[in-house]
């Protein structure tokens, strides 16, 4: 087999390799449970110490609270009005918008001035303003009572909630009810005020009523009697019957003369233009004429005789066509006489019509003018009947306006000697102080809180931010991610007595041993899968346990029969020859370099069946470039069932690279706490170029402390291997690579001990 000739690696595809989450998922039940007892001390100590908070600060900065109630009145609309209650929607925005002036009124600097002036003997005073009573210091006293002063209006409701809180118990009730009374007697003062004020400008606007009153009571007594208003009315119905009568001979007359122009015009025209108006009822007299009618007996008796002629002598007769011009200048002769008679007829009218018309045209113009007249008429009157009616209205409304505010008068003398005409009153004075600051049930569980959760986030962080590989879990979050197995550390397992590489020949029934038979299967799978034989096992860093994991996978392929070898390639710090005890036999070393033979250089284990070829005490690297290397492994292929080539660390050494270049697959080991996944991605990426196929991450020293379900696991184990009997079933299977599935492998992984490099 030539190592320069690389052949397709099963389930191989091209690298695209991307680099692992900065971040580790954190699953906060076995965080939790990991964590379980600090977590518990942490919150004991949390209660300890916020007890003592609260007892320190009960002494030093205490606060207790009083409360007081204020209640906004629903004011009577009028003296005989019903007050209180909640009011309509308009009521209560009504009062939603008195409460927050009122708030506004109660913090005011002049209600909080007065105040302070009347607590000067307290010693909350002399605390925050100060010990010089003729410069105290007012406003910071001023704002340190705001600051301990909360108003609360509710929604909906009529009440104003004030409390105080203060250091001095004896003092709490004394300050919120002198800042109540200071601000109850302002609010009465100015309620009085603005009643005064409002009654005074409804006194001088009935004064001015008053006036206006009697002088439009002058002015219409004057107007009447200039006017003669008693009169007007009979006027006005006489001018109306008047105006009437008018109108209607002018309905009468003006079609008539209008129309008599129209025909006057027409007439005019035709006598202009020398035409004849067709008229049926002037045709119809003209034809009456004696003249005319002998013309038309004439034409009739020429067509009679014309007919005969014709049916006697034909149509085209000589005689008959004399009759036909006959007849032509007769009928032009009967025309022309119509004509002039119809001219003669229409000029009569045209003189007729001119003399008419002017009397009519007088009689329509004398009518326009006489309702001109009365129109006029009708029109002073109505000025005067209008002038009238709006002196009167005048009077009519002063009158209503005095009537008001007569009303308005009454009502605010009544309203205020009613009880409910007060708008803020004090429905709850003061009550007892109590104590608000600190509270034992909220510092105590706060400080345990914070504690605990300080803690718990320290702890997440921490877990979230670490790159180390701890559960097989991590293993999912590389690129392409894939476990073979998990041995435990050693101290997982009571029965380990010996070190790893001796465990699975000395302790064949303990948890290692069996954790060993997990790997060797999901190896074995693999590697028959895809017709590999070499196996390269490397590791990230030294002290992975790498060649004490290989000692030990090679003791458990050779228990079942199977011929291996196992080929020390770490020149640098040689181990399998001290791990396998091998007595006797040649070096590596002397095999590439053609001073041996591999059946003369192997030698034999001296506790199991497996051979093994050592490294030697020559520290050369480059032999494994050369290609005696690849024939070394070639040879070995026909000769052994599984070849084990233990290597140095990949991320420090290059043996890894060079040996992944001629060996069939590779394995590496992890660390569990100590190796990251940065450094196991990097090592992946570097050797994913090679020949040898990469079968995935063996998790090395794993700890059941780091969650999941190890512990558990592993004394299921012990229990079902002590009791077969008792049918205890145990989660020891193989995961999807081949590799340890969720029982032992998952949740037992210990750790080896640090055997080799």
């Amino acid at each position: 087999m030539s190592m320069n000739i690389p052949r397709p690696m099963a389930g191989s595809a091209p690298a695209a390799p991307s680099g692992p989450s900065k971040f580790t998922p954190v699953d906060p039940v076995k965080l939790l449970r990991r964590h379980l007892w600090l977590l518990l001390m942490t919150a004991l100590a949390g209660l300890v110490l916020g007890l003592i908070i609260w007892f320190v600060l009960a002494k030093t900065m205490p606060r207790f609270q009083t409360v007081s109630v204020l209640r906004i009145e629903n004011p009577p609309i009028s003296a005989l009005s019903t007050a209180g209650g909640q009011g309509t929607a308009g009521q209560m925005q009504y009062i939603e918008a008195l409460k927050r002036t009122e708030i506004g009124a109660i913090r005011s600097n002049v209600v909080i001035d007065t105040a302070l002036n009347n607590l000067r003997d307290t010693v909350w005073f002399t605390r925050y303003a100060g010990t010089d009573a003729q410069n105290p210091d007012i406003a910071n006293a001023r704002e340190e009572m705001l600051d301990h002063l909360s108003t609360i209006s509710e929604r909906d409701s009529l009440s104003i909630f004030l409390s105080f809180r203060s250091p001095v118990q004896d003092e709490a009730a004394r300050i919120l009810d002198t800042i109540v009374n200071v601000y109850l007697d302002r609010k009465q003062n100015q309620t009085m005020a603005d009643t005064n004020e409002v009654r005074r400008a409804l006194v001088r606007e009935r004064t001015e009523r008053q006036a206006n009153l009697q002088n439009i009571q002058r002015q219409i007594r004057r107007f009447t009697l200039d006017r003669n208003v008693q009169s007007l009315d009979p006027r006005l119905n006489e001018a109306m019957i008047r105006n009437q009568s008018l109108t209607e001979q002018i309905a009468q007359i003006e079609p008539q003369v209008i129309a008599g122009r129209q025909t006057l015009e027409r007439l005019r025209k035709a006598q202009e233009q020398g035409e004849v108006i067709d008229d049926p009822t002037a045709m119809a007299e003209v034809r009456k004429d004696p003249l005319i009618q002998a013309r038309e007996d004439k034409v009739r008796l020429i067509r009679e005789e014309m007919g005969v002629m014709a049916s006697t002598f034909g149509p085209n007769h000589r005689r008959v066509k004399d009759l036909e011009r006959r007849v032509i200048e007769v009928e032009r002769e009967l025309q022309r006489e119509k004509e002039r008679q119809l001219r003669q007829r229409q000029q009569a009218e045209l003189e007729q019509m001119s003399n008419g018309m002017g009397a009519y045209e007088k009689q329509l113009a004398d009518l326009q003018a006489a309702k001109e007249r009365v129109a006029a008429e009708v029109k002073d009157i109505n000025a005067v009947l209008q002038e009238y009616t709006q002196l009167t209205q005048s009077e009519a409304d002063e009158r209503d306006r005095l009537s008001k505010l007569d009303s308005a008068l009454a009502d605010m003398r009544l309203i205020g000697e009613r009880p409910d005409s007060i708008i803020v009153r004090r429905s709850y004075p003061a009550d007892d102080p109590k104590l608000v600051f600190p509270l034992y049930y909220v510092v105590i569980p706060v400080v345990t809180l914070l504690m605990v959760g300080s803690v718990a986030g320290f702890l997440f962080l921490r877990e979230m931010i670490d790159q180390r590989f701890k559960s097989p879990s991590d293993v999912s979050l590389l690129p392409k991610g894939k476990l073979v197995g998990v041995i435990p550390d050693s101290a997982e397992d009571p029965s380990a007595t010996v070190s790893v590489e001796q465990a699975f020949i000395r302790e064949p029934n303990g948890l290692m041993a069996e954790s060993l038979r997990q790997v060797r299967t999901a190896i074995e799978r693999a590697m028959d899968k895809a017709g590999h034989k070499s196996l390269l096992v490397t590791s990230v860093q030294a002290q992975a346990g790498c060649t004490a994991l290989v000692a030990a996978l090679a003791s458990a392929v050779a228990a079942q029969g199977r011929k291996v070898l196992v080929i020390d390639a770490n020149f640098r710090r040689p181990g399998q020859r001290r791990a396998l005890r091998v007595a006797g036999g040649g070096t590596l070393a002397g095999v590439l370099k053609g001073t041996l033979t591999l059946g003369a250089a192997v030698g034999r284990a001296s506790d199991t069946a497996v051979d093994v070829l050592t490294a030697g005490d020559v520290s050369e690297p480059e032999l494994l470039e050369r290609p005696a290397f690849g024939q070394l492994l070639a040879e070995a292929t026909g000769r052994y069932d599984l070849i084990l080539i233990d290597a140095p660390p990949a991320l420090v050494t290059s043996e890894a690279r060079m040996i992944a270049r001629a060996a069939d697959a590779l394995l590496v080991v992890v660390r569990a706490m100590v190796d990251k996944r940065g450094m196991v991605s990097r090592v992946l990426r570097e050797l994913e170029g090679g020949r040898a196929e990469v079968l995935g991450l063996l998790l090395n020293r794993a700890r059941a402390d780091v969650g999941g379900y190890f512990k558990e696991n592993f004394e299921a184990f012990y229990r079902y291997r002590q009791s077969p009997a008792a049918g205890v079933t145990i989660g020891v299977g193989h995961g999807p690579a081949g590799g340890a599935g969720p029982g032992v492998s998952e949740v037992g992984a210990g750790a080896s001990a640090p055997a080799g490099d």
